[in-house]
């Protein structure tokens, strides 16, 4: 599907703070730092670019590097404040160039989307007719594809929406954690000049401007993501409009070919007996495992065979639980069929309206207890889980 092609979501983002105060550090400059410049936190800052991030990032090298020769110079002895503050340096100065990272990431994939959205631009000026990118034969395959980039489309639209929401909210907590970080390097820096030199070569002003410029770097980076995420969410609704045609020709061009219905009973029958045989490997190493645990039970539980009795039980478990899963997945390939059958009458119009409303009523019923299975399913393995865990599996 040419047009998904750059669709993910969601966009993962650092989740960074800025670490506990160190002991004094000294005043000198490394490469490339400058004293951090207050900034309006409640706006936007400035819009990165590639280019800015890789030349920050550079600069940022010389840095680490220049720290960590330092932290190695020690290696011989040196005070154990200085070794201190120079290893929680390099681990804020890391922290800054995992961010430069991620936002390097995001850039790039926003530069994918922008990419993207030109040639869906393009699509819809210079939209083809449905059948030109349609290929036959026009089936129930073809159909089941389009609804799978339909199903897909509408479930983005949520997933998106509270991928938005969650980024604005990282957003404004980045800013609240900038302004105060702002506040603190501020007030280290009225405090460093009315002390005088000396208090200069104190690690608090260091520390502050390190962490101020972690948690600016931390806005840039979010705020950049949450344009992504909207560019992401604006090419949506084109999407589904360059869609939208496909499913109405279509649907005037349905072909259903009785021969769909015979390959899916080949591959059902095909299946069938595949699963007939795993059934039966299946119960045959169950009952292999079943009686080694009743023998390990046997011999009673003792301190020296606690771990390998919970063993056994989790084995046996696993096992029987192997068996009734391959056991359903064979049940339910006859109601695949049924359900093809009952797709290609409905689409033929062989159905009445009243028997279709009952029938999606019955389907209706199906989903929902399908759903209910599923929950308790998921949480008898959870408890499974942490019954294993707990060593009170039995």
């Amino acid at each position: 599907m040419p047009f998904l092609s750059h669709f993910r979501v969601p966009l993962v983002l650092l989740a960074l703070t800025a670490a506990p105060a160190s002991p004094a550090l000294r005043a000198a400059a490394l490469p490339g730092l400058a004293p951090v410049v207050a900034a309006p936190i409640d706006s936007p800052v400035a819009d990165l670019s590639s280019a800015s991030v890789a030349d920050a990032r550079a600069a940022l090298a010389m840095e680490i590097a220049t720290t960590r020769t330092d932290l190695a110079g020690l290696a011989m002895g040196g005070p154990d404040a200085t070794s201190l503050r120079l290893t929680q340096e390099s681990a804020l100065l890391e922290r800054i160039d995992a961010v430069y990272a991620e936002q390097q990431r995001t850039l790039q994939h926003a530069a994918d989307l922008a990419a993207e959205a030109v040639e869906i631009a393009e699509r819809i000026r210079s939209q083809r007719p449905p059948e030109s990118s349609l290929k036959p034969p026009y089936g129930m395959a073809l159909l089941d594809q389009l609804y799978g980039e339909r199903d897909y489309l509408e479930q983005a639209v949520a997933t998106l929406k509270r991928d938005v929401e969650n980024s604005e909210t990282a957003l404004q907590e980045a800013r609240d954690t900038a302004k105060e970080k702002d506040r603190l390097r501020r007030a280290a820096r009225t405090a460093a000049e009315k002390a005088g030199e000396e208090a200069i070569l104190q690690g608090d002003l260091r520390r502050a401007e390190l962490e101020s410029r972690l948690a600016l770097e931390t806005v840039r980076l979010n705020e950049t993501a949450l344009k992504t995420l909207k560019l992401q969410q604006s090419l949506l609704e084109p999407k589904q409009r360059l869609l939208q045609p496909r499913f109405a020709w279509l649907g005037g061009h349905l072909a259903l070919d009785t021969d769909e219905i015979g390959g899916l009973r080949r591959q059902q029958q095909k299946r069938s007996g595949e699963l007939e045989r795993a059934v039966a490997t299946a119960q045959q190493d169950a009952q292999a495992v079943a009686l080694v645990a009743i023998a390990t039970e046997r011999r009673g539980a003792t301190e020296q065979n606690a771990d390998e009795l919970e063993s056994r039980r989790a084995d046996r478990q696993t096992a029987d639980l192997t068996v009734s899963v391959l056991t359903a997945q064979r049940e339910r390939l006859a109601e695949a069929v049924t359900v093809a059958e009952q797709r290609r009458n409905v689409l033929s119009g062989k159905i009445p309206a009243q028997e279709l409303r009952a029938l999606a009523q019955r389907t209706q019923e199906v989903i929902d207890q399908l759903a209910r299975d599923r929950r308790r399913e998921g949480s008898a393995l959870y408890r499974s889980r942490r019954e294993l865990q707990d060593g009170r599996l039995g």
